[in-house]
């Protein structure tokens, strides 16, 4: 990736990123070819800049979807940084994403039910409710063969600390 584009995502310039998408309307097709990359949208997305995140989401839907070289979607590092905000406007923008295996088959639902987010939990549980309806598979597994309620059912405490509001 450009390191402009690198740089616009790390401030969250979302008129830094439509200069550079001027430039070359075909940045973000670019970056979307590659099958496992760093995408602006995961810059973002770790950063916390839901704003900027949300403009990347409407120009190249497909990137919010895109592994980086570790195997973790856009929304996978918003967890793993407690960037709250951008997690529940990924959920709104695409309800799939929660569903999304990253590293060694972990879903973001995986990673909501082993931090024990109890806010997030619930807004997983709403996202389910829909799923279901559309036919998923709530019996996925990680590699190490545990389903998101396995690892719910394996807590023994949870941290209120924990709790965010969107």
């Amino acid at each position: 990736m450009d390191q402009s584009l690198r740089d616009a995502a790390q401030e969250g310039s979302i008129d830094a990123l439509h200069s550079l998408v001027r430039g070359d309307p075909y940045t973000l097709d670019t970056i979307d070819k590659i099958p496992f990359v760093e995408t602006p949208l995961h810059i973002a997305a770790s950063a916390g800049h839901t704003q900027f995140a949300m403009e990347i989401v409407r120009l190249k839907p497909s990137l919010a979807w895109k592994l980086n070289q570790d195997s973790f979607s856009p929304m996978h590092l918003a967890l793993q940084n407690n960037q709250t905000h951008v997690v529940c406007w990924l959920l709104d923008a695409d309800k799939d994403l929660v569903r999304v295996q990253g590293k060694e088959g972990a879903t973001p639902l995986h990673h909501v039910a082993q931090t024990g987010n109890l806010y997030l939990l619930g807004e997983f549980q709403k996202v389910l409710r829909w799923l279901l309806n559309a036919r998923v598979d709530t019996n996925a597994t990680n590699l190490a063969g545990f389903t998101a309620l396995d690892i719910l059912e394996g807590q023994t405490q949870i941290d209120n600390n924990e709790i965010r509001i969107c």
